[in-house]
């Protein structure tokens, strides 16, 4: 997320949207990873491109290992704005040919922007499986891009 690796799971916040800090007493305006769920609560996420830390430039980003599908599920509550090159990114690694899913839920909204040329405010990519995007029930905006 941003610029962080939040796979440790528990709760994040961030004073920019791009560097996140762990801080397990927050209860708003932070962001929880647990058993690949990423809860959303009132929060802007900024994307930033680093080749040397591997981000993505994608506010959010999952990468499937090699080999494997990869699969995220966003529980949104209150209102969130995630941006950057792509706004989220889910995708299977290049060469496994698995698949990548996305699910939105909850009860908050969700926008989501893209500033990239092709990547959009939404980007899955699956390169030989199947990409899905599945929204349950959420507010949910997607822009930019030519992806959408």
């Amino acid at each position: 997320m941003g610029n962080t690796n939040i796979l440790l799971g528990g709760i994040w916040t961030s004073e920019d949207g791009i560097t996140w800090t762990r801080n397990d007493s927050a209860s708003d305006h932070c962001v929880r990873y647990e058993n690949n769920i990423l809860t959303l609560k009132n929060v802007t996420v900024l994307g930033e491109f680093n080749a040397s830390g591997n981000t993505s430039g994608a506010g959010v980003y999952a990468v499937g290992q090699l080999k494997q599908p990869v699969s995220l599920t966003i529980e949104l509550l209150g209102n969130n704005t995630v941006s950057g090159f792509s706004g989220i990114a889910v995708a299977a690694n290049h060469s496994s040919g698995k698949d990548a899913s996305l699910t939105i839920r909850g009860s908050g909204s969700l926008i989501a922007e893209g500033a990239g040329v092709v990547d959009g405010g939404i980007a899955i990519r699956a390169s030989n499986g199947a990409a899905s995007l599945t929204i349950e029930n959420v507010s949910v905006k997607a822009s930019g891009g030519t992806s959408g």
